[in-house]
């Protein structure tokens, strides 16, 4: 009897069966564990994927019909969704109202021990809104078209890769432009004058005609005008007729400084939806000559974009939201310019009236500005509206990028989920 009673009493050796019985549970959750990274890291790719291609969608045209989404969304899906497990995915699913689009997607990722416990698979599903913008968008492009624009970057003209830019730029702009007021564009090309058509405004009676000389006339006038008179030529007042200082000087011979050269007209505020072969024209029209007088380029940026020229003013009857920008581009130093009615070539004075209008300038939009190669790093920099709105160009390809950095700053669109 003590033998039976030791027997029972005796644990020796009892680990063993239960390590056994509590084998197989932990190998389920250890196999549990490995198969739920599994599928969240599916899970993850998944939604990311699904961001992208909502994303996508309401960069479209806002006219673009369900069918059309639906194809572009099959289309762009797979490459966007990038995972190291294999997965069974369903179709793509793309739903639109006026405001919003919504894109879902559902599937299953195989399980590699959970099968054991008779789980073959674990599912996932993602789903994104991206709304269509409720921003509308003006930008005033000032761009320097003096004589060392026909230096050479990477063995073509800087003009020459400024067109290009710029074109491509527009383009870019275009697919935003849904409506006739949705994007909106003023060019403004500078030198030490800016252009105006002089047929259409020959006579205007906000240039000051009285203060052409030399028996010229506004039927001779060819559309050049300088800047206004301090300080009138950095503000953004509009003019007003019985304030002369608040007037438009007119020079009466533009061209014939530059060997017959003419500087390319300012562009007014211009829908894409409707004109953008013709901003695209005004772009190509460019072409380098004369000195650099920037804050002439910037009062008149501001001023397409607020509407104190009178050249049609950008004003529409739209409720949506409006943002408005301004990409100064220059090449180089301030050089010359018109202090009060006489030339002057103080690089001081000049320097000072730039940070001024750039002043003004971001007090009615976001400012972007852009060196290519030479110019006054400190100027420029200090004309953006933060540090990152300014861009130090020394290549056609950095111009480029700076111009598809500015694109995804100003179009920046956003997911509501």
């Amino acid at each position: 009897m003590r033998t039976i009673k030791r027997f029972g009493m005796d644990r020796r050796g009892a680990v063993a069966p239960i390590f056994g019985l509590m084998l197989l549970p932990l190998i389920g959750l250890a196999g549990a564990a490995v198969d739920y990274g599994r599928a969240a890291d599916t899970q993850a790719a998944l939604m990311r994927a699904i961001d992208a291609t909502a994303l996508l969608l309401v960069k479209q045209p806002r006219t673009t019909d369900a069918g059309t989404l639906n194809r572009i969304a099959q289309r762009a899906f797979p490459g966007f969704l990038e995972t190291k497990f294999a997965a069974e995915l369903s179709s793509v699913t793309v739903t639109r109202t006026d405001r919003d689009v919504t894109v879902s997607a559902a599937g299953r990722v195989p399980n590699a021990f959970m099968q054991l416990f008779r789980k073959p698979e674990t599912p996932i599903a993602a789903t994104a809104t991206a709304a269509w913008s409720e921003t509308r968008i003006e930008i005033a492009l000032v761009l320097d078209n003096t004589g060392s624009m026909a230096d050479l970057i990477g063995g073509q003209r800087k003009i020459d890769a400024l067109k290009r830019a710029a074109t491509d730029l527009i383009s870019d702009l275009q697919t935003y432009a849904t409506d006739t007021n949705a994007v909106r564009v003023s060019i403004v090309p500078f030198d030490t004058e800016v252009r105006i058509d002089p047929n259409l405004y020959r006579n205007a009676s906000w240039i000051d005609w009285a203060s052409l000389t030399g028996g010229a006339t506004a039927a001779t006038w060819t559309g050049y005008l300088v800047d206004r008179p301090q300080p009138y030529n950095i503000q953004n007042d509009a003019p007003v007729l019985a304030i002369r200082p608040t007037l438009y000087p007119p020079l009466p011979n533009g061209g014939s400084a530059y060997g017959g050269l003419t500087i390319a007209s300012v562009r007014p505020m211009t829908s894409l939806a409707t004109s953008a072969l013709d901003v695209k024209a005004a772009i190509q029209s460019m072409q380098p000559r004369g000195n650099t007088n920037i804050s002439l380029g910037m009062s008149w940026g501001t001023a397409t974009l607020t509407g104190s020229v009178p050249l049609g003013g950008p004003s529409v009857n739209d409720t949506r939201t409006l943002k408005r920008f301004i990409v100064l581009l220059t090449d180089g130093d301030n050089t010359a310019g018109w202090r009060n009615g006489a030339p002057t070539s103080n690089v001081g004075y000049l320097d000072s009236q730039t940070q001024l209008a750039c002043q003004t300038a971001r007090a009615n939009a976001e400012v972007f500005t852009i060196r290519l190669l030479a110019g006054n790093v400190n100027l420029l920099r200090g004309c953006a509206s933060k540090p990152e709105n300014y861009f130090d160009v020394q290549n056609g390809g950095q111009l480029t990028n700076a111009f598809k950095s500015i694109l995804n700053a100003i179009t920046g669109t956003r997911l509501t989920n």
